[in-house]
């Protein structure tokens, strides 16, 4: 007799949806609780520890397996036919968060265990730093368990917040396995049915275009050298997320075929079947340190022939018919459970059937590039870095041009500037960009983060207003405009905006929306409280960055006790002395003594006229001077800074923080130079280097950060100032990739804001390019003056505990 002997998806509201198989008799009963919600969702941490502590409320005997993904938490509970009663009361419990409420010391004890494991289990480790590097900037680059210092300040009020905030509103679906009929399951669900259930706005799939490349190495205490590749593929979210599963197989039919003599050893794969987004990764791992630069060599060169010339219809084939027996298999795999429970059991494998050999083509020229590709390799201290090559030539078989192609032309960003004047001495800037179907509209104020009485309360505002935006939507009910969730805001040292996108026909609605978010705040004390201790932690969790860590380190030593030093959230000390009303007075600073600045993106409205904009910014005072208080002078500092690390053993940051501003028209020949130096250090002496410049109306100041020793550092900085014919050529390919750059309608808003933070003009703006395109040679060279006084430089250096 089969085992499944009829399946039936049986939605049960706007929230809870139960998937039954009905069995054999004398087959186990199993439930298995998938909520919508995981470690990507919330706070970093809390919602891991929200399901710990209901797994830890089961005695051994009950207590559920457990998997957490960046968007899922699943629990499965199995019992014999005869505890059927017992099962059903023990699956219930778990929307009951009174049970769960037991003493949370034990549960942080064990959190904390379990950091200090993942910290010393290499292979951990490095998974969690190639998901940092593919997903950078996105929620899926947090670790499941957030920060050690989040836990020892956790307690129950947080714990009923991320229930209330998250758990209670996530959608619930639930798969049952049992032999008795669908019309007696559904009468054991009345207790779930008669709950109140909620509608939730899912979050959008994460975009994986990357315009450079992702490499890191890390030195740690490991024998051998270990190598990881990764492939940042579509999730389920996205149309082409049945890559991911067929690509894997693909794969490891294509290493059980390869060559006899190729140099790889013991390559591992596996798909991370996410939602938003999916990773592919690849490991290796050699005992001889030798091997490294071969090992990233032979991995690279194998995948560029895979997508030459191992693909045909039979191996294709193969392929599919190896994910369709996994599908198949009694243990279902996590892609497959998803699947089934969003569209119904048959949708996979009828995408699987359906996928044909140029599709799959299609898909492969698409994602197995370099563009998708992420490199990590790790070794220990021995193995001296400087042997280590670049590797963007090597790629260049994987689809990465180093240099775009001069005979194509670059796409336009903007067309022809256009000014609405809104009174004496105020106006409005609408930048077209072509080909753009969206507007991007809103805000630049002259006033930011080194203008605040309390560090971070400019950027509080700004996440209030977001939050105004995401309640907007959600109260938008059938028929009601929504508008798009794509929020962005950024606060700059003396500036700070906010934008978000909507549809170029929707610019009324919009305008009307911009007038709701301009008035004054009204924040309860409760939901302040809450947002205050999510700021917190988020502040927190950036430490586990060690970019962001040595950033901040630099800043605060090459400003000391300066208004730029400050990071744009604060301090978890300042954040401590936020209130409503210190944020609602910093809001109404912005509206009524700060220049106010609408700007809109993208394809503008042909009938938009001024006096619209003027009745959106009727809480604004559009004609009042720009009064801003003066920031102290500037004192600079240089020197080494020794950080403690327990992983980047080699880590440096250093560069230079000048007193006084940079005129404008150097600010993007500076930048120039600088790329030039990153590449020529990469060129020369296989350094993976990355560099960042920082422009203030009193100062600016560039830093460099990698892993590499002091000698290498002297190296490489006694063979770098001799600039010759590439420091032009390399102009074509700066200024290509500042357009592309500025084609994200993000970048664009953020560079244009500090652009005219400083004093300047949209149409200087522009008009950069032209300039730089005119510098002589020997001008141009001047550029890397600043680059040659290392002895002024201030050095933040990281060390292992043990060193």
């Amino acid at each position: 007799m089969p085992r499944i002997i009829e399946r039936h998806r049986v939605p049960l509201g706007p929230q809870y949806t139960l998937l039954y198989q009905r069995s054999a008799e004398r087959q186990p009963l199993e439930v298995t609780c998938s909520f919508r919600l995981g470690y990507a969702d919330g706070q970093p941490g809390e919602v891991y520890a929200l399901f710990k502590a209901f797994q830890n409320q089961y005695s051994s005997t009950w207590r559920p397996r457990l998997t957490l993904t960046p968007d899922w938490a699943r629990l499965h509970f199995i019992a014999s036919p005869e505890y059927r009663r017992e099962l059903d009361e023990h699956w219930l419990q778990l929307l009951d968060l009174s049970a769960a409420l037991t003493p949370l010391e034990p549960l942080r004890q064990g959190l904390l265990q379990e950091q200090r494991w993942h910290q010393d289990a290499l292979p951990q480790l490095l998974q969690q730093r190639l998901q940092q590097r593919a997903f950078a900037g996105s929620a899926y680059d947090r670790p499941p368990l957030g920060h050690p210092e989040i836990l020892q300040h956790w307690n129950q009020e947080d714990l009923m917040s991320t229930y209330e905030q998250s758990f209670a509103a996530a959608p619930l679906y639930l798969r049952i396995q049992d032999h008795q009929p669908l019309h007696q399951v559904l009468e054991r669900l009345r207790p779930l049915l008669q709950r109140k259930q909620h509608s939730l706005t899912l979050p959008e799939a994460l975009p994986l275009q990357q315009p450079q490349l992702r490499e890191e190495h890390l030195v740690l205490p490991t024998e051998g050298v270990w190598v990881y590749a990764g492939l940042a593929l579509p999730g389920r979210d996205h149309p082409h997320w049945i890559l991911g599963p067929v690509l894997r197989a693909w794969l490891a039919q294509a290493w059980s075929d390869r060559p006899a003599g190729m140099h790889l050893h013991c390559l591992e794969s596996q798909w991370l079947p996410w939602q938003r987004a999916s990773l592919l990764q690849l490991c290796l791992h050699s005992h001889q340190a030798a091997e490294l630069a071969s090992h990233k060599q032979a991995l690279i060169e194998w995948l560029a022939s895979l997508r030459q010339h191992y693909l045909t219809p039979r191996r294709l084939k193969a392929a599919i018919e190896s994910v369709l027996q996994e599908s198949a298999a009694d243990n279902t795999p996590l892609f497959v459970a998803v699947d089934e429970m969003l569209s119904g059991w048959g949708h996979g494998r009828q995408r699987l059937q359906q996928l044909s050999l140029e599709s799959f083509q299609h898909l492969l020229d698409l994602y197995l590039n370099a563009e998708h590709l992420v490199l990590l390799s790790a070794c220990s201290p021995h193995v001296p870095l400087r042997q280590l090559p670049d590797y963007r030539k090597s790629l260049s078989k994987l689809g990465f041009a180093p240099t775009p192609k001069t005979s194509a032309p670059a796409t336009a960003y903007y067309k022809d500037l256009q000014r609405l004047h809104l009174g004496p001495e105020q106006s409005a800037w609408l930048i077209p960009q072509a080909p753009v179907d969206r507007l991007q509209i809103g805000l630049w104020f002259a006033s930011g983060a080194a203008h605040d009485r309390v560090p971070g309360t400019t950027w509080a505002v700004l996440q209030h207003l977001r939050h105004k935006l995401l309640q907007h939507h959600a109260a938008g009910g059938k028929g009601a405009w929504k508008p798009e969730l794509s929020w962005h805001s950024e606060v700059q040292p003396e500036a700070c905006f906010f934008q978000w996108q909507v549809r170029p026909q929707e610019w009324p609605q919009a305008l009307q929306l911009l007038q709701v978010l301009l008035q004054d705040l009204h924040w309860p004390q409760r939901e302040f409280e809450s947002f205050r201790q999510h700021a917190q932690t988020a502040l927190l969790a950036q430490d586990l960055h060690p970019e962001y860590q040595a950033q901040e380190q630099f800043m605060a030593s090459g400003f000391p006790n300066h208004p730029y030093a400050v990071s744009a959230a604060g301090t978890v000390i300042s954040q401590r002395q936020w209130q409503p009303a210190l944020l609602e007075q910093r809001w109404r600073e912005l509206r009524q003594h700060s220049a106010v600045q609408p700007l809109l993106l993208g394809k503008v409205p042909v009938a938009l006229r001024a006096e619209d904009l003027q009745s959106a910014l009727s809480a604004c005072a559009l004609n009042a001077p720009v009064l801003l208080p003066e920031l102290p002078g500037v004192r600079t500092r240089r020197g080494e800074i020794t950080c403690k690390s327990f992983q980047l053993h080699g880590f440096r940051l250093e560069g230079q923080v000048f007193p006084t501003p940079l005129p404008l028209e150097q600010m993007l020949a500076q930048q120039l130079a600088a790329q030039w130096l990153e590449d020529r250090t990469r060129t020369r002496q296989g350094l993976p280097l990355s560099h960042a410049l920082r422009f203030f109306r009193q100062a600016w100041c560039f830093y460099f950060w990698g892993l590499y020793d002091k000698q290498t550092r002297e190296a490489w900085l006694a063979a770098s100032y001799q600039p010759d014919t590439s420091l032009s050529g390399l102009k074509p390919r700066f200024l290509a990739e500042r357009k592309i750059r500025l084609q994200q309608a993000g970048r664009l808003w953020s560079e244009l804001v500090r652009w005219l933070s400083l004093g300047g003009t949209p149409g200087a703006f522009f008009d950069q390019e032209r300039h730089l395109l005119g510098l002589p040679q020997d001008e141009l060279a001047q550029s890397l003056n600043v680059f040659q006084k290392p002895q002024d430089w201030l050095q933040i250096v990281f060390q292992t505990e043990n060193n």
